[in-house]
């Protein structure tokens, strides 16, 4: 019987003892590089967690930029129809 303090066989537990961790992590490497195609499928799932998570952190700042953005299109739509009608005023005199 081999004892742990035999100097002839003292590496043996230790040698096979990193075998075990260098095969277990290279196991483990192997796995996630096979599955990790999965990923693209749970991305845009993150994504859309993360965008709606700061959509709901700044919902009142949005809210603003929004009536912001509204009355600029309204402003803009007032100036093209005010546009429109002096054009139109202009080929009902010429005609």
């Amino acid at each position: 019987m081999r004892s742990s303090t035999d100097p002839v066989h003292a590496g043996e537990n230790s040698a096979s003892g990193k075998v075990i961790a260098v095969s277990g992590a290279t196991s483990t490497a192997a796995m996630v590089s096979c599955c990790a195609h999965y990923l693209a499928n749970i991305v845009p799932i993150l994504g859309i967690a993360g965008f709606l998570s700061v959509v709901a952190e700044y919902q009142v700042e949005l809210f603003w930029v929004g009536l912001v953005f509204s009355a600029a299109g309204i402003v803009y739509v007032a100036s093209m129809v005010i546009k429109s009608s002096k054009e139109h005023k202009k080929c009902e005199i010429i005609s």
